[in-house]
C-alpha cells in the first residue's frame, strides 16, 4: 500500500487456457527443434466482498486479469549434436521465450505493467566419450533484456491506496536476471 505490505488470499481466481507443443527430430542427423505456444485467460472471480475489506485492491474487481499472467507465451529451442575431434561430442543449444505484457503488481497499478519482452539463451558444450567430462559455455538473457519480475509500492513513499496515475507512491521493482555468461565443467566419476 506504500505504508505496509498486506498479505492475504484472494477468494476466487479463474484460469483457463490451452498449450500446444511440438518437437521435431529433423532429417539432419543430430538436429532437433521444439516450439510451444500458450494462451492463458486468468482473471479474478467474484471478489466484491474481498475488495470491500481491502479497498486498496479495488482494481482487482470486474474480472481483472490476474497479476503475473501474460495472455500469450511462446517458447522455442534448437539443439544440434555432432562428433568432434576423435572421442568428443559437440553440442549447441539455443532457446527463446517471448511473453505478452502483464501487470507485475499485486494491486494491478497500471504503473507496474511490464511490456512484452523476449529472452534468448545459448549453450555450447564439448563432452567426452560416455560424458564422463564436459565443458559448457553458456549465456542467459543473451541480449541483456531489461524487464520487471515484480513491482511494489515503496513503503513510506507516498500514497498507493488509489493505484492510478494520480497515485503518489514510488514504485520499486525486482528486475529480471541481466545477461549472465559463464562456463561449467562437469566431471562424473
Amino acid at each position: 500500500t506504500g505504508i505496509s505490505f498486506i498479505v492475504t488470499s484472494v477468494p476466487e481466481v479463474i484460469s483457463q487456457g490451452v498449450e500446444v507443443e511440438t518437437f521435431w527430430a529433423t532429417p539432419v542427423k543430430g538436429l532437433s527443434t521444439n516450439l510451444a505456444a500458450q494462451y492463458t485467460d486468468a482473471h479474478y472471480g467474484d471478489i466484491d466482498s474481498f475488495i470491500a475489506l481491502n479497498p486498496g485492491l479495488f482494481l482487482l474487481g470486474d474480472n481483472a486479469t490476474l497479476t503475473h499472467a501474460p495472455e500469450w507465451t511462446l517458447t522455442g529451442g534448437i539443439d544440434y549434436s555432432t562428433p568432434f575431434v576423435e572421442s568428443l561430442t559437440a553440442r549447441f543449444h539455443m532457446d527463446a521465450r517471448w511473453q505478452s505484457e502483464m501487470n507485475t503488481g499485486s494491486n494491478l497499478d497500471p504503473r507496474k505493467v511490464q511490456e512484452a519482452f523476449a529472452l534468448v539463451g545459448l549453450k555450447i558444450g564439448f563432452y567426452g566419450e560416455g560424458e564422463w567430462i564436459g565443458l559448457e559455455f553458456f549465456a542467459r538473457n543473451l541480449f541483456d533484456e531489461r524487464y520487471i519480475n515484480t513491482a511494489i509500492d515503496s513503503p513510506f513513499q507516498g500514497s498507493a491506496v488509489t493505484p492510478t496515475s494520480a497515485a503518489t507512491s514510488t514504485v520499486d521493482a525486482f528486475l529480471g536476471e541481466p545477461r549472465m555468461v559463464g562456463a561449467t565443467l562437469r566431471i562424473k566419476h
